[in-house]
């Protein structure tokens, strides 16, 4: 029988190119952007993060998307971390009594609405099956704490069961997280550093930032 093809690598190149291209897009979110650490991962279903700012990217999802969508993604996934929505689905999730994998799904979901509301365009395309409020039939402009209120998982959400940003996006950890202890992680004081630089960057200069990212460096 013929040997099985060898896996394919993770076409760095064009992800960092991807990750340039996305920085150019969003200036303000360039110091955060850059801060990340790519991760190949066959694991992953496209890509994702977790709390220590790695990215994890499945190298076959990096070689079918364009540069421009892989852009689109990076934009995304940082934005999981700026806006602390591990931290925020974990404190969510105390305070309703909501466990299990389906609830943070369901985070995923809403922290995806907040983001996806105002991410695209100018310059980024919307990345192929991005969660839209108007695509669950809700308002746009709200927080992830307000859209987990208003749906359910259900006929309007099958689309979305494969979503996974990562335990960056809803605090559970993965199978292929590396940990607090694995390689190229940012500490918390780190994290925190990135946050305030590019928060202030976005109070000094707010005409280049849409409200949403207004709202949150404020």
């Amino acid at each position: 029988a013929p040997e099985p093809a060898p896996a394919r690598p993770l076409d760095l190149g064009k992800l960092l190119a991807a990750r340039l291209q996305a920085a150019r897009a969003r200036p303000y979110l360039a110091t955060a952007l850059f801060a990340l650490h790519p991760v190949a991962s066959r694991r992953v279903p496209t890509m994702a993060v977790d709390r220590h700012w790695r990215c994890y990217a499945f190298p076959a999802f990096v070689d079918r998307t364009p540069v421009e969508e892989l852009a689109a993604v990076w934009v995304h996934e940082v934005s999981h971390l700026l806006r602390d929505h591990h931290g925020r689905s974990d404190r969510v999730a105390r305070e309703r009594g909501l466990t299990g994998p389906g609830e943070r799904l369901r985070m995923n979901i809403a922290a995806d609405c907040e983001i996806n509301d105002d991410a695209f365009g100018d310059g980024l395309p919307c990345p192929e099956g991005a969660v839209l409020p108007a695509g669950l039939g809700l308002p746009p402009g709200e927080l992830m704490e307000d859209y987990l209120r208003q749906f359910r998982l259900g006929p309007a959400t099958r689309d979305h069961v494969w979503l996974d940003c990562g335990s960056g996006a809803d605090g559970l950890e993965r199978a292929w997280d590396l940990g607090p202890d694995g390689a190229h992680g940012l500490s918390e004081q780190e994290r925190d550093a990135v946050r305030f630089r590019v928060a202030r960057g976005i109070t000094a200069r707010p005409g280049s930032a849409p409200r949403s990212w207004r709202r949150w460096a404020e």
